[in-house]
């Protein structure tokens, strides 16, 4: 068979080769565990398995948040505020049919983009009260 790159098989037989590789090293960083849980007393006496179980982390650009990208939206929110709330000025001014959008589809697009920006208000209040500063 080939290894094909990304293919599970190739995977498999990396973490394999990896771990006959290392075989040592491995061995002596399972004992510091084990040392480790047995001081802080989390060996009862019973039987102890270990998972090997992967998990893939998404990362996605739209979820992915910090301090700075959280006011920077928060601050085009509020910009796209002030020119929507601009138009519905205009509109009121102006006869009916003159302006791109209608009041309907203004104030709908103000709502949504004031939900939006509340969600990104406790977002970034979340992670500035949060613990962890990693992202900050």
């Amino acid at each position: 068979m080939s290894k094909e790159r990304g293919s599970n098989l190739a995977v498999g037989q990396a973490d394999a080769d990896f771990r006959k590789d290392n075989l040592k090293p491995l061995r002596a960083v399972n004992r510091q565990f084990t040392v480790l849980c047995r001081k802080l007393e989390l060996f009862g006496g019973q039987l102890l398995a270990v998972d090997g179980s992967k998990f893939g982390a998404v990362n996605a650009r739209d979820q992915n948040f910090n301090a700075a990208k959280l006011q920077d939206l928060i601050e085009r929110a509020d910009a796209r505020l002030a020119e929507y709330l601009q138009q519905l000025d205009s509109a009121d001014a102006a006869e009916p049919g003159g302006s791109a959008l209608t009041k309907d589809e203004l104030a709908a697009k103000i709502a949504a983009l004031q939900e939006k920006q509340e969600w990104h208000a406790e977002l970034l209040a979340q992670l500035l009260d949060g613990e962890d500063k990693r992202y900050r």
